[in-house]
């Protein structure tokens, strides 16, 4: 059987208690031919403090790291009773504390589980209820994995545009996953009413993108929030402030192009007569 490999931080800290070892010793032999502390600090360069500390035991101190408090801490011992239970869907879990009051992000909480999956005893046997809902094609079938900027692209094409093994792809990932139909569905909502000028359904999609579950959905809606009015203007509106955008843009590379030594007449004719 091997023996398990000590992590990065194992060694670190086996080496610092080492170094510390050391400097007991030397600390000790130090005060025993005779050197003060302030003799002793000088040639180790130690604070009195520290030097007082190793003379006054005959073995280094242990020193442990702080753990700082995060959000998740209130709802650690509903995790590890879910855990328990067999939950062991990290969507699921945020889900659940989620309703409960927490409000971090699912990463969050994913990057600080990790103990929790460590510490706490893994399941032996798969749950028979939650493979029937996940159904995985046959390795025959299965294609390629995109990248997830490809996969991004393919969110927002029709379905009948996208052929071929891209196609297989696609299918397989919304037959796995809920979320996936979920955003699927609403990203083409929202393509329709951008491009059809629907304003009437925006309230809607707004409501359904917040309350869909996906993180990103929530905030990007949260985001068309804070600018409505504008959102729903172009909408309704035909017109458009990209050729003063233009206009502004020509305007600014004009003037870095005289090093602004030139005055208010020049720049005039430059920017009418200007090709």
């Amino acid at each position: 059987m091997l023996e398990k490999q000590p992590t990065r931080y194992e060694q670190h800290r086996q080496h610092m208690r080492e170094k510390r070892q050391a400097q007991l010793e030397e600390v000790h032999r130090l005060r025993q031919e005779g050197y003060s502390i302030r003799a002793i600090c000088q040639t180790l360069r130690m604070s009195r403090r520290k030097v007082r500390k190793y003379l006054a035991n005959s073995q280094p101190p242990e020193y442990r790291r702080r753990r700082q408090k995060t959000l998740l801490d209130p709802y650690w011992s509903y995790l590890e009773q879910r855990w328990t239970e067999g939950c062991r869907n990290g969507m699921e879990l945020w889900k659940e504390i989620r309703e409960m009051g927490y409000s971090g992000t699912y990463q969050s909480m994913a990057r600080q589980i990790v103990s929790l999956r460590q510490r706490m005893p893994r399941e032996k046997k798969r749950n028979p209820a939650r493979k029937q809902q996940i159904h995985r094609p046959p390795a025959s079938t299965q294609v390629r994995p995109f990248s997830v900027r490809q996969t991004a692209w393919l969110f927002v094409k029709d379905s009948d545009e996208i052929e071929g093994e891209k196609s297989r792809y696609f299918d397989q990932l919304l037959e796995i996953s809920e979320d996936f139909q979920r955003l699927y569905s609403l990203v083409q909502q929202s393509w329709k009413i951008v491009g059809e000028r629907k304003q009437d359904q925006l309230d809607e999609w707004l409501k359904s993108a917040k309350n869909s579950g996906i993180v990103e959905l929530r905030y990007f809606g949260q985001g068309l929030e804070k600018d409505l009015q504008a959102v729903k203007a172009a909408l309704i509106y035909e017109w458009s402030n990209g050729p003063v955008e233009g206009h502004n843009n020509r305007l600014k590379m004009i003037k870095r192009q005289m090093y602004g030594r030139a005055k208010f007449d020049l720049l005039k004719q430059r920017v009418l007569y200007s090709p």
